[in-house]
């Protein structure tokens, strides 16, 4: 029974009816935030959601009860619970506020396309990269504007004046916003005011960039091989299975003399 559940689970009808279900759902919510709509148009929009809300849990029940406490290893499996959960909590009597939440049932999706959970996985795998290069960033940030209020503060306070107009200057030149007139305030006093900003972009713009970019591709690469040596041992599985059934079916038929 259980092995039946999890082959509809995992079969296109099931993923059709679920996918179905979550489109319905957020359509529902982007009309009922866009349009002002009647009580009786309401009353049908509800009952629509709750229909939909009824899917989730019979599906999340139904996988429950196929995969027992493997359920509660299976990060996915976990990650649609929390979501479910979510949009339960929301319909809530006392809970209209947290409406907002039945939108992360979008991310529901990424179960149903690989591709895009591949990237998702990709993304949580490379949070520990992700946060590095950001706390490298935060300490050039700190070193330039101690840097900037320390020589361009008296010549160029607009810009300089403290370390957070500091931070806040930094930031604009990092995305080429007003750079050129935070070089003409600095340059006239300090002819080396362009190296204090070209060797910021450089650090910043181009470098935190790359960094972060290496990290994603090099996180992209590991989840992509987890997935396909998954796919070569599960289809391994399968075979292993597949032929232990027919030395079975054949020892029943007698055709294999049994072995002592």
């Amino acid at each position: 029974m259980r092995n039946w559940l999890k082959g509809f689970l995992a079969s296109s009808s099931c993923h059709l009816m679920v996918i179905t279900a979550i489109i319905i759902n957020i359509a529902i919510i982007i009309y009922d935030v866009d349009h002002s709509i009647t009580t009786s148009d309401r009353a049908v929009m509800q009952i629509m959601s709750l229909t939909c809300l009824g899917i989730y849990i019979a599906e999340l029940a139904v996988r429950l009860y196929a995969y027992k406490l493997q359920f509660f290893i299976k990060g996915w499996f976990i990650f649609d619970g929390l979501i479910v959960s979510a949009a339960i909590l929301a319909y809530l009597p006392h809970c209209h506020h947290l409406h907002v939440l039945r939108v992360l049932l979008l991310l529901r999706l990424c179960e149903f396309m690989p591709s895009l959970k591949t990237l998702l996985e990709a993304l949580i795998y490379a949070l520990q990269g992700i946060m590095a290069t950001l706390f490298l960033l935060t300490l050039i940030y700190i070193i330039y504007a101690v840097l900037g209020v320390q020589c361009f503060g008296h010549s160029a306070p607009q810009y300089f004046g403290s370390v957070s107009l500091s931070l806040k200057t930094l930031l604009q030149v990092m995305v080429f916003d007003n750079m050129g007139e935070v070089i003409d305030a600095i340059t006239p006093r300090s002819s080396w005011g362009w190296v204090y900003i070209l060797t910021f972009i450089f650090l910043t713009a181009y470098t935190f960039i790359n960094l972060l970019l290496g990290v994603l591709l090099e996180s992209l690469d590991h989840t992509a091989k987890l997935h396909h040596r998954q796919s070569i041992l599960n289809h391994h599985t399968h075979m292993r299975q597949e032929i232990t059934a027919l030395k079975e079916y054949f020892l029943h038929l007698g055709d294999v003399p049994q072995k002592d």
